[in-house]
C-alpha cells in the first residue's frame, strides 16, 4: 500500500521571497496604472490646449474679416475696385489702416508674455520680391469674383480670405514663422462680400417720382430739395405736379425735368424687391410688426397685398432704407412720423402731417401730401444718404469657412 507524500508547509524564506515577489509585482501594476493616468491626462491638456490655440487662431481670422468689411464700408469711392490698405503716419490725418502695407491688412495682438496672434489679409502683388510668399499670397490673396458671378461690372463681389496665427514672438522684426519666432495655431477662414445696395435714387431730389402728373401737393405740403437739390424730378413728356395753394415746391431748381428717368427698384437699390427680402434686415407686412425705432442703417421691407397705415400708434422713425411694396400707404393725421433715410412707394401714397422724411422720397404711384392740422415735409439731404450708402455698401453674403489653405 503506498502512502500519500505530505505537503510541506513552506519554509520561512520561501514564504518571504514569495512575498517579495507579490509586492513587486503590486508596485509595478500601480506604476504602470499612475503612469498611465498621467500621460493619458497630460495627451487631453495637450489636447485641450492645442483645441484652445486653434479657436483663438479662428477668432482672430473672423476679427480680420470684420475689419476688412469696415475698410471697404469706409472707402469714399464705391463700389471698390481695388484692395489696397494704407500705412501713412505722416498724413493729416494719419492712416493707419494696417501694420504691414505689402501683405495687406495685418494687425498684431498680444496674448500673454510672448505669445501672440496675428490676423493677415493678402493683397495682390504679383511682383512680391519673396518667392515663397509670392506662392501663399496668390494661394489666399483677396479677388475681386464679380464678372465670374455673374455681375455686370467689377466690384460687386469680393472673396476674403483670412490668415489667423497663434504664434510665439521672440523678434518682433521678424515673420511669424522666422526663427527665432514659431507658429503655434493657424487657421485660414474665407467669405464674400457682396455690395448689395447701390442706393442711388433717379435725380438728386427730395422726391422723384415716374410721371410728373402723379404728384400733388396740397396747403401744408412742403417738398424741399435745399441748395444741393431739386425739389421734384420727373421724366419729361409725364405732364407736371398739381400745386395747391399754401404749399411748397424749392429747391435748386424746384422742378428737375430729365429724358432719362431710372426709377425702378434695380436701378435705385441695384437689385430686385424679391432679393431685397433676402438682404433685408426686416420684412414684415404691416407697421405693427416693425420696431418703435428702425435700427441705424437698417433695410425694411413692408410687403402686403392690402392698404398699409402709419399712424400715431405706429410711426415711421429711425435711420435706414424702407421700401413699401403695397397698394396703398396712408400716413394719418397725427402719424407724427420722423425718418432720416431712403423711401420707396411701389403704389399709391397719401401724406398727412405731421410727418418729416430726411434724406429722400422715390415714388411709383400716386403721391399726394397734405398738411391738415400741421406740416407734411420732405427734405432732400445728401448727407443721409451718403451715410446709408457706407452702412449698406458691403455686407458678408457667405457663410464663413475654413479653406484648405492651412
Amino acid at each position: 500500500m503506498r502512502h500519500r507524500q505530505e505537503r510541506q508547509p513552506p519554509t520561512g524564506s520561501e514564504g518571504g521571497f514569495t512575498l517579495l515577489i507579490v509586492l513587486f509585482m503590486t508596485i509595478i501594476i500601480v506604476g504602470v496604472t499612475f503612469s498611465g493616468h498621467a500621460r493619458m491626462e497630460a495627451i487631453q491638456r495637450k489636447r485641450e490646449a492645442g483645441f484652445r490655440l486653434h479657436a483663438q487662431a479662428s477668432q482672430f481670422a473672423r476679427s480680420g474679416i470684420t475689419e476688412c468689411l469696415s475698410w471697404f464700408k469706409k472707402q469714399t469711392s464705391q463700389p471698390v475696385l481695388a484692395f489696397d490698405p494704407v500705412l501713412d503716419t505722416t498724413a493729416t490725418p494719419p492712416k493707419n489702416e494696417t501694420s504691414e502695407p505689402d501683405l495687406g491688412l495685418v494687425r498684431d495682438f498680444r496674448i500673454t508674455g510672448d505669445v501672440w496672434g496675428r490676423y493677415e489679409i493678402y493683397k495682390p502683388w504679383d511682383s512680391d520680391p519673396n518667392a515663397e510668399r509670392l506662392l501663399f499670397r496668390k494661394r489666399v490673396q483677396i479677388r475681386d469674383i464679380s464678372l465670374e458671378s455673374g455681375q455686370p461690372v467689377k466690384g460687386i463681389v469680393w472673396r476674403i480670405v483670412c490668415v489667423g496665427t497663434v504664434y510665439r514672438r521672440k523678434d518682433g522684426s521678424k515673420a511669424p514663422d522666422e526663427w527665432p519666432n514659431s507658429i503655434i495655431a493657424k487657421e485660414v477662414l474665407e467669405t464674400e462680400f457682396h455690395r448689395t445696395l447701390s442706393l442711388l435714387p433717379p435725380g438728386k431730389a427730395a422726391l422723384c417720382s415716374q410721371r410728373g402728373d402723379l404728384v400733388t401737393l396740397q396747403r401744408q405740403a412742403r417738398v424741399l430739395g435745399g441748395a444741393k437739390g431739386a425739389g421734384l424730378y420727373y421724366p419729361q413728356s409725364t405732364g407736371g405736379p398739381t400745386l395747391g395753394r399754401g404749399s411748397d415746391l424749392s429747391g435748386m431748381p424746384a422742378q428737375a425735368i430729365t429724358s432719362a428717368y431710372s426709377g425702378s427698384p434695380e436701378s435705385v437699390l441695384g437689385v430686385s424687391i424679391d432679393e431685397l427680402k433676402l438682404l433685408a434686415d426686416i420684412v414684415v407686412g404691416d407697421m405693427s410688426d416693425l420696431p418703435d425705432i428702425i435700427p441705424p442703417g437698417a433695410v425694411v421691407v413692408i410687403q402686403n397685398s392690402l392698404p398699409v397705415l402709419v399712424s400715431h400708434a405706429k410711426p415711421l422713425r429711425g435711420r435706414g432704407i424702407v421700401l413699401f411694396d403695397t397698394p396703398y400707404v396712408y400716413f394719418a393725421q397725427g402719424n407724427l412720423s420722423n425718418f432720416h433715410g431712403l423711401v420707396y412707394f411701389t403704389g399709391e401714397t397719401l401724406m398727412d402731417a405731421p410727418t418729416r422724411i430726411t434724406g429722400a422720397v422715390v415714388t411709383q404711384g400716386i403721391f399726394t401730401m397734405q398738411g391738415t392740422c400741421d406740416f407734411s415735409n420732405i427734405n432732400y439731404d445728401e448727407t443721409v444718404l451718403n451715410d446709408l450708402r457706407k452702412l449698406n455698401s458691403y455686407r458678408i453674403s457667405g457663410s464663413i469657412r475654413r479653406t484648405n489653405n492651412q
